[in-house]
């Protein structure tokens, strides 16, 4: 539908949303961009309201992690509540306890080297740090 919302078939419904880890020994977060679903009723309601600039009334809706983070195994697995912010602001994901490391990592803090290490990553991965040398892992920490 578009970069917010997507149905499939008529039969699968996703909404957009972020997904907080909290940085251990900070008070930032670490965001992931990940899609969520929704049940056709839980859709339909948030279409509805977002609309009519209402949204921030609704209560959390359940919802699977339909994005695979190659950083965790097994994320289309792992349940969560979207909940609904502002009109125009995305949902916030609150992931359900598991013993999935993401979950883990959700309810528990994600410690700042391994935030780096997946943020290094993603840049090599993206053809954007061409060498993961001693030099450049120094540049980046500073």
């Amino acid at each position: 539908m578009d970069e917010d919302y997507c149905a499939v078939d008529d039969e699968h419904f996703f909404v957009r949303g972020v997904l907080h880890l909290p940085i251990v020994g900070t008070d930032e977060t670490f965001r992931w961009g990940v899609w969520g679903s929704l049940s056709r009723a839980n859709f339909e309601v948030l279409l509805k309201l977002g609309a009519s600039g209402e949204s921030r009334d609704l209560k959390p809706m359940f919802s699977w992690l339909s994005s695979r983070i190659s950083a965790y195994p097994d994320t289309p697995t792992v349940k969560m509540h979207a909940l609904v912010q502002e009109p125009g602001a995305r949902p916030h994901f609150e992931l359900e306890p598991a013993d999935q490391p993401l979950s883990q990592e959700f309810h528990h803090g994600i410690l700042p080297e391994r935030v780096r290490e997946i943020m290094l990553r993603g840049l090599r991965d993206a053809g954007q740090l061409s060498a993961y040398t001693s030099e450049g892992r120094r540049g980046l920490r500073e």
